[in-house]
């Protein structure tokens, strides 16, 4: 099983832009090789992917293709045959949107059940893994970067299709960043951001509430109020107490508790480092695989 990046979407270059990648985890499949693709050696190779995207036409030839050097292979980059609606703000919905709603919750109003939840996570796991490094997920991510499509006439989301949206904002008007005042927001005892989000979201996603809800009064500082260190200790706090175990199993638990803790047993904790990289995959995506075929009986069904 592996991440599979479906499309890109694009809009007209304005001032603030914003842009989706669309993903999904499937299961190896043999597929026959389009015919546009047996043309890649004629094509030219992409330099630009987003001045490549920028005249994108529904339905057109075959963009070119980005070259894989690590893996000596060639990626055809092809526009969607037909987008199947033009989008509207009421048309999409973040996944912390979803959580917030006052009542009835995530879980409780039937929009995710036990297997969309499940899946939903090791959907986010992998992507991780395939966007970490690129503009469009941050180390600070969270579930308000996770947007879904409702279904053409109804405010349901397609839960299983879920998207990363990223504003890009031309530098002309774009504020500097204040890389200090970010540091210091959970302090430096999270060794990676981008996984600490991840066990966030994945505890998220079993309770069916936002991670702020999960506070108590022992969490915060001693103000009374939420400190660099909260958000660490209501992870630990529902790690130790066992409380995703009982709620979720011990598959789901492990793989929430090394994303929290950084528990990888290698010297380097960046996803940069193929070493750590593989550490992941083999003990947060793997084992959240396992999770959702256990649930399933043993073999994940095909969702079209």
């Amino acid at each position: 099983m592996s991440p599979k990046l479906l499309c890109a979407h694009s809009e007209p270059p304005r001032k603030k832009l914003k842009k989706r990648v669309q993903f999904t985890v499937s299961s190896p499949t043999h597929c026959s090789t389009p015919q546009a693709a047996l043309a890649i050696p004629t094509l030219h190779e992409i330099r630009n992917l987003c001045l490549a995207l920028k005249d994108v036409r529904e339905g057109g030839p075959c963009l070119g293709f980005l070259i894989d050097r690590q893996r000596n292979r060639r990626l055809g980059i092809h526009p969607v045959r037909k987008h199947p609606r033009a989008l509207a703000a009421q048309d999409i919905v973040s996944l912390q949107n979803l959580l917030t709603t006052p009542t009835p919750t995530l879980l409780e109003a039937c929009a995710i059940s036990n297997f969309d939840r499940k899946r939903l996570a090791l959907i986010l796991a992998s992507t991780v893994i395939q966007l970490h490094g690129t503009p469009w997920l941050a180390d600070r991510w969270g579930s308000q970067d996770i947007c879904f499509l409702r279904k053409i006439g109804t405010r349901e989301p397609i839960l299983l299709e879920p998207y990363v949206s990223k504003p890009f904002v031309s530098r002309a008007v774009a504020a500097p960043p204040s890389q200090n005042k970010v540091l210091a927001a959970r302090g430096p005892t999270i060794r990676n951001e981008s996984l600490f989000a991840l066990g966030v979201l994945l505890i998220e996603l079993s309770f069916g509430k936002p991670f702020g809800q999960l506070r108590e009064p022992c969490d915060m500082g001693r103000n009374g109020l939420p400190n660099r260190y909260t958000d660490l200790t209501v992870a630990d706090r529902l790690i130790r107490s066992r409380t995703l175990f009982s709620r979720e199993g011990a598959l789901y638990e492990d793989a929430v508790r090394r994303c929290i803790r950084c528990e990888f047993d290698q010297v380097q904790d960046s996803l940069g480092d193929l070493d750590f990289k593989a550490a992941v995959f083999e003990k947060v995506i793997l084992p959240l695989e396992c999770d959702l075929k256990y649930f399933c009986g043993g073999k994940l069904p095909r969702v079209d």
